[in-house]
């Protein structure tokens, strides 16, 4: 069984927005960090961090240069509940 963390996260956020004084509606609420990732013959929706990576190489000329690379990391575990991703659902 996984976790529905997510789902629960999202649903805390609209409550507590929308017991805000000023706000008249919550319209949507999404994680922006959420992938659909499929193990085996499932497909669920995990959470993932974007990672910024910046390094100094020396190219073929023996100059030094300057990269930046974008990825994302994804987790083994729920960041919120620390159920593994990964475990056998019976």
């Amino acid at each position: 069984m996984t976790c529905e963390c997510i789902g629960e996260v999202k649903q805390e956020l609209e409550k507590r927005y929308s017991e805000k004084g000023e706000i008249e509606a919550v319209t949507s609420v999404s994680l922006e960090n959420t992938a659909l990732m499929f193990r085996g013959s499932k497909a669920k929706i995990e959470l993932y961090s974007p990672v910024k990576i910046e390094f100094d190489y020396k190219n073929k000329k023996g100059d030094i240069k300057h990269k930046k690379e974008k990825a994302n990391m994804g987790y083994r575990y729920c960041p919120f509940c620390g159920k593994c991703y990964e475990e056998s659902e019976e």
